[in-house]
């Protein structure tokens, strides 16, 4: 910087890690648009009916599993099928200490910290294992694979009083029933966020962690973590560790990918052994490479829709979603191997009068 250079305040230097080049939208249009758009989501519980917003709040909470995919695989390389996994931790986990802990404390504050915090050490253990046992990129997904699959296994057997924590029965197939909603305490108040307050909390938590991690993949450790996938031999030649930065970007996916867990676990108050199989470790992967890997909004928005039209197959009567999203991600990646969105973002820059 030159002496007569001003030196940027903390506002300039927020706004260039939002407005970085690392993720889609960086024009004064955009924001606009972005604008609009959540200033509609935040007005949609005041026309929409009961059940359609409670639904979409449903649709709303798995695009925080959908990022932890992103961030790991999309931005760092880290082909990983654990983020089910995690997200099953985060759910159970905060269904124990939410069921012991609500009559005694009459919230869940500590069941929510409890969930996350719980699949974040898992996740940072599996990662210790992972990248500092030197265990190679192809192998990753292998052991991520196993990791999930013995898991679904093992909660499929812990029914009985033996697997009863306190008040807590994990339930084996039929799953740990009254889990209860999330229940805020704060200054002797309690706030239980149901019906349109959960849309709200999962609308407002998915505005922080999409800018949130819009600022981290345009920070100094965003573009070492694209260093990471795109040559990870040539970064680590150049004096980067990578094993850190795989360490602490996949201990951050599952910890999105536990909150993920957890507002399902307050949305439905029952977590059963299917949120962990091969098919729910899949679909992560189908949501991200649908959206070309490479964008978090992208994934936000292809999350969201892939969930609506598997859900809305299966509402009516129909029984190949699983045919229908396979066909879906073989085609994206024949023809559209940046994602299905892309295409139309191009065209929308192509159409834009140039000055």
């Amino acid at each position: 910087m030159s002496e007569n250079a001003a030196p940027r305040g903390l506002p300039s230097m927020l706004w260039e890690r939002l407005n970085g080049p690392q993720e889609v939208g960086t024009s004064p249009a955009f924001w606009a648009v972005l604008l609009v758009a959540m200033v509609a989501l935040y007005l949609y519980p005041a026309v929409g009916a009961e059940y359609a917003v409670a639904n979409t709040a449903f649709l709303l909470l798995w695009t925080f599993l959908g990022l932890s995919v992103c961030i790991s695989w999309g931005y760092t390389g880290i082909f990983s099928f654990a983020q089910a996994a995690f997200f099953g931790v985060g759910g159970y986990v905060y269904g124990v200490i939410g069921i012991n802990s609500l009559p005694a404390t009459g919230h869940t504050n500590w069941a929510v910290l409890g969930g996350i915090g719980g699949a974040a050490v898992l996740s940072a253990l599996v990662a210790y294992v992972v990248f500092f046992g030197g265990v190679s990129d192809a192998y990753v997904a292998i052991f991520t694979l196993m990791l999930t699959v013995l898991l679904e296994v093992f909660l499929t057997q812990t029914g009985g009083p033996r697997y009863t924590f306190g008040k807590a029965a994990v339930g084996g197939y039929n799953g740990m029933i009254d889990i209860p909603s999330i229940t805020v305490g704060l200054a002797g108040k309690t706030l239980v966020f149901t019906g349109a307050g959960f849309y709200y909390l999962t609308l407002t938590l998915l505005v922080i962690v999409y800018l949130l991690l819009r600022m981290l993949v345009n920070s100094g450790w965003g573009y070492m973590m694209i260093a990471v996938r795109e040559d990870p031999r040539r970064t680590e030649m150049l004096g980067y560790d990578i094993r850190k930065i795989q360490f602490g970007v996949f201990t951050l996916a599952g910890g999105l990918a536990a909150l993920s867990g957890v507002l399902y676990a307050s949305w439905n108050n029952i977590m059963t052994p299917t949120t962990v199989n091969a098919t729910a470790a899949t679909l992560p992967i189908i949501w991200v490479a649908t959206a070309g890997r490479k964008s978090l909004l992208a994934t936000i928005v292809t999350t969201f829709g892939l969930q609506w039209l598997t859900q809305y197959l299966a509402l009516t009567g129909e029984q190949y979603a699983l045919l229908v999203l396979g066909g879906l991600i073989l085609g994206v990646v024949l023809f559209f191997p940046e994602g299905i969105l892309q295409p139309l973002v191009s065209l929308f820059r192509w159409r834009l009068p140039r000055r």
